[in-house]
Parts: C-alpha cells; structure tokens; sequence
C-alpha cells in the first residue's frame, strides 16, 4: 500500500502570506488615521463657526457689550452645553481641543471685539482650524504669530500655516468683532 505524503505550505508561502497581510493592515490603519484626523478637524471647525455664529447673534444688538462676554453668558444663552465646560475657561472639543471665547482687551481696555482661543495638539488639527475659520474673523494669530488680516487681504496660505504648526501643543487665536 502506497503512504500519500500530505504537503503542507513551505516557509516561504507563509512568509509571503504574512507579508501581504501585514502590508494591508498598515495601509488601512494609515487610512483610517488620516479619516480620523479629517473627521475631528470638521467637527472642530464646525464647533468654533457655530459658536462664533451664535456669539454675534447674541450680541447683534450692541456689539459693545462683548465685554461681559463670559463662558457662563454664552452657557447660559445656550450657545453650548454646560456639560461642554471643561472649567470657568474652556469648553472641550473633538480630539482633546479646547476652545474659549472672551472679550479682546488691550490692557484691560475692552476693544469691541471678541477672541475665540483654541487649544490643540496636533499640526494637521491646527492647520485646518486655521485655514477653515480664517474667513469668519478679522485676524489669526498660530503660535503667537499673525498669518491673516481681512483688513489687510493678508491670506493665510497652507505652507504658512504648516510651518507655524508645530507638531504638538499649538494654540489658535481667531480675533473678531
């Protein structure tokens, strides 16, 4: 009686096999990173123009007024939840941000206007906040560094914005009126 010998894979098919997959799990972990990141941009760049929105609708009125503007004014005006409120400052957003509204001043001189400050950690997040706010308000300011002025038409370009952006603890200072 003839023994049928079983074959069973070699160390290289295996290998190859092992190969492929672990090639497409990096893929799909890359993609689902930037999807990540996309995602957490938009709903940050959506909070910061609803709460700027609403802000201005608040105070239509009499812009003059911006200097009572506190968190706990636009709580209690429900421009944003009190389960938002991180603490007297700032309210959370998507990936760790944080974002506050308060009146500008030079000095403790109120000017009329208000300034939206927004924490964040990473470039991408901070470039596209930049980029995708800039045209509510009359200045930008990354890092501590003006990159766009309406009254000026100084645009913020994508390069200017990434350089400005470092790789971790940028804030983003929106100035309006």
């Amino acid at each position: 009686m003839k023994r049928r010998r079983l074959r069973g894979f070699t160390l290289i098919e295996v290998l190859v096999v092992i190969g492929i997959m672990s090639a497409a799990a990096v893929a799909t972990i890359a993609y689902l990173n930037r999807t990540t990141q996309e995602n957490d941009t938009q709903r940050l760049v959506s909070l910061v123009r609803e709460m700027i929105d609403r802000t201005r609708l608040l105070y239509a009125d009499d812009p003059r007024l911006y200097s009572d503007l506190t968190m706990y004014t636009l709580v209690s005006a429900g421009v944003f939840e009190s389960s938002q409120l991180l603490n007297a400052f700032f309210v959370s957003g998507p990936a760790d941000s944080r974002i506050r509204i308060s009146p500008i001043d030079r000095g403790g001189i109120p000017m009329g206007g208000f300034q939206v400050r927004i924490v964040v950690a990473p470039r991408p997040l901070c470039v596209g906040v930049a980029r995708m706010t800039a045209d509510l308000v009359t200045e930008v300011s990354i890092n501590g560094t003006q990159v766009s002025n309406t009254a000026t038409n100084d645009a913020m370009t994508s390069s200017e914005a990434g350089t400005l952006c470092q790789a971790t603890g940028n804030t983003v200072i929106l100035l309006g009126s």
